[in-house]
This record gives C-alpha cells, structure tokens and sequence, in this order.
C-alpha cells in the first residue's frame, strides 16, 4: 500500500510538477496575451466606427461611448492586477533560483 519513495521517484515528482507548472503558467500567459490583442483590436474598430455611425444616422452615441470606456477602464485595471501579480510571481521565482 505504501510505496517506498527513492530518490528518483522524488526526483521525478519534482520534475513532473515543475513541467505541469511551467507549461500552466505559459499557457495561461498565452491565453492573456490573445485576450489583450482582441481587445485592442476591438478598441481601434470601435475608434473608427463611432464617428462613423454617428455622421451615418445623426445619432448621439456619447452614452454608448461612455459604457465602452467604463468596459475598457475596467479591463486595464484587471489587466494591471494581473501584471503585478505576474511580476511578483517572477520576482520569487528569480530568488529561488539564485538561492544556489
């Protein structure tokens, strides 16, 4: 029922873990970096489209601009939270590394 834990299996434990780390931490910074190019692409077209529809059917949309400024202030104050988080995170593992 208990496995006897050597070296190598703890080895391997260690290293497992490190990998699934590694590889969840570089994905999710992935995923991150797809959700900030959307939504400067998405800032820029809706930039250009304002004007547009307003000129086109001389209705005020400034309400409308307002919601989307509020959506995207919202989004880089998250956006910043997670910066910070990630620099703490590269912070801490820099001093781990220099420990040896």
């Amino acid at each position: 029922m208990f496995h006897k834990f050597n070296k190598h299996k703890i080895q391997n434990i260690f290293n497992n873990s490190k990998n699934f780390i590694g590889r969840a931490y570089h994905t999710t910074k992935s995923a991150f970096h797809g959700i900030h190019d959307a939504v400067n692409v998405g800032k820029q077209i809706y930039n250009i489209i304002s004007p547009l529809v307003n000129e086109v059917t001389g209705l005020n949309t400034s309400h409308i601009d307002k919601h989307v400024m509020k959506g995207v202030e919202n989004y880089e104050h998250v956006r910043n939270k997670i910066l910070d988080a990630d620099n703490k995170i590269q912070t801490a593992y820099n001093r781990i590394c220099n420990l040896n």
